[in-house]
């Protein structure tokens, strides 16, 4: 509940113990657990009959506006269609290879109108949209994932090769149960994160230490520790740690702030590996 009496419940996947906490912030680290285990997605399905981009979770799908993204090859090239009324058709029972079908059948004309195709949907999908955001996994034949990776001139964390086949008679429901095991396929247990980053950069420790490094803006990801119970509160100005006001954790404090400077967190539910200070662990920027 908060201080003008608006009270928020989450449901959570997993247990916790029952507790009351009162405070000036949130309990953040369930909430973080339960985001990271079933976090959000994006969802772009292509075939020459419709492109479609998604805003997905666990549980549903919503359309997602992306500026100039085609909604079909026809659209995408208009009058500069080599062969009208081209479409894609699955040539197996399972959907899992294109045919293309149209009038004339040049096949040198065909490649070029794919080219094109891949190429709009390219620049649009690198114009509106941030790398930065939810994964984003394309759905479609092969020809479009092959397609897709030689048109796009910059990473925008397309993740390819995870749900093939063709999509045009797939339900919305049968594209969401596709994409979130797609999206369970990629994701990394917070451990491995740790020990991967670790092995890339060095990495500061302790919580004094830590709540130095979050208030000065320079902490790019932080882990902490999942049954850290430590009492206090953090001074932000003089990045001090002071004595809670009411039975504030400093491990949801640290975590808020970073993530209001635009951080990251993840919570480890053994940090006994990597800090003897209760668990709190920071990489930089």
């Amino acid at each position: 509940m908060t201080r003008h009496g608006d009270l928020y419940l989450y449901g959570l996947p997993f247990s916790e113990p029952e507790r009351i906490v009162v405070g000036g912030h949130a309990v953040l680290r369930p909430l973080i657990r339960a985001a990271k285990m079933f976090p959000r997605f994006r969802l772009l399905t292509v075939s020459a009959n419709r492109v479609r981009l998604y805003s997905g979770d666990i549980s549903s799908l919503a359309p997602l506006d992306c500026e100039a993204l085609p909604e079909s090859l026809e659209d995408a090239l208009g009058t500069e269609l080599t062969e009208p009324a081209l479409q894609f058709q699955s040539t197996s029972g399972h959907g899992r290879h294109a045919g293309y079908h149209g009038h004339g059948g040049a096949p040198r004309g065909r490649e070029i109108d794919l080219e094109r195709f891949h190429q709009r949907i390219a620049r649009a999908l690198e114009s509106g949209l941030s790398d930065a955001g939810p994964p984003l996994i394309l759905a479609g034949d092969r020809v479009h994932h092959v397609g897709l990776a030689k048109a796009l001139r910059r990473d925008i964390g397309l993740q390819q090769g995870l749900v093939e086949g063709n999509v045009d008679n797939l339900s919305e429901s049968e594209l969401l149960d596709r994409a979130v095991t797609a999206v369970e396929k990629t994701r990394e247990a917070p451990e491995a994160a740790l020990r991967r980053i670790a092995a890339q950069s060095a990495l500061v420790t302790g919580a004094e230490a830590v709540a130095e490094q979050i208030v000065m803006g320079r902490v790019r990801h932080l882990w902490v520790g999942q049954s850290e119970d430590r009492l206090g509160r953090l001074d932000p100005m003089e990045a001090a740690i002071l004595p809670p006001r009411a039975d504030e954790e400093l491990a949801d404090e640290l975590a808020a702030l970073t993530l209001e400077r635009g951080g990251s967190v993840d919570v480890l539910e053994d940090p006994s590996e990597w800090s003897s200070d209760g668990g709190f662990i920071a990489a930089l920027r």
